[in-house]
């Protein structure tokens, strides 16, 4: 029995040092949505997404958006076309970008008390993993990060 408490005092230790595992998530960061030039055409939105395991982003909702898309800006020959994304791959250790010209979230139906200034809740949906809320910084077309 005596030596049974040394060696439980040190498995105790060793696990405090280790700590509890990290439960998986995902994290989004510098958000930003861009009003249309035109009302009631789209807007877009960029951030970047990272995630601790492997992953897809498969959807973005908000209360004061109608529908958001997926989509990607590419070159074919010499014009920009986009295309819609039903998922987006987010790897670990590599923060996936949606930024302009590449990868971004087309906004329809943006709410009239959505503007330039304040903020727009977006909550991103991963596979197997929990949601993620943000407040998105929302800004005029032409204010940075303009165009798709």
């Amino acid at each position: 029995m005596r030596s049974l408490v040394p060696a439980l005092a040190v498995s105790l230790a060793l696990a405090a040092c280790h700590g509890a595992p990290e439960t998986p998530h995902a994290t989004v960061t510098g958000a930003v949505v861009t009003l249309p030039p035109i009302p009631d055409r789209p807007g877009v939105a960029y951030f970047m997404a990272e995630t601790t395991q492997p992953t897809r982003l498969t959807g973005i909702a908000s209360p004061a958006i109608g529908r958001i898309e997926l989509h990607e800006s590419m070159m074919q020959g010499n014009m920009s076309t986009m295309r819609p994304l039903a998922a987006v791959p987010v790897t670990p250790g590599t923060p996936t970008a949606f930024a302009p010209g590449g990868k971004h979230a087309m906004l329809y139906d943006i709410a009239p008390s959505v503007r330039a200034g304040g903020t727009v809740r977006l909550t991103f949906t991963f596979d197997g993993l929990p949601p993620v809320s943000v407040d998105a910084e929302v800004r005029d077309f032409g204010a940075g990060h303009a165009g798709h």
